[in-house]
């Protein structure tokens, strides 16, 4: 298993080659629409996207 490399930046702007992962934790309340996930909208749709159908699909 590798170390883990923490960088300090701005998480939309990743630096270096490849494919990089952004992880990040929310809560259960299924909301998208404040902080850090804005700036993630803004640069990407696809992750809101996403992050929006799956929720519907897994909703209690």
């Amino acid at each position: 298993m590798k170390e883990i490399n923490y960088v300090n930046g701005n998480a939309v702007n990743p630096q270096g080659d490849g494919m990089k992962i952004i992880m990040h934790i929310c809560n259960n309340k299924s909301r998208w629409g404040a902080g850090f996930v804005l700036a993630l909208s803004n640069k990407w749709k696809l992750p809101e996207q996403e992050y929006r159908r799956l929720s519907s699909e897994n909703v209690s």
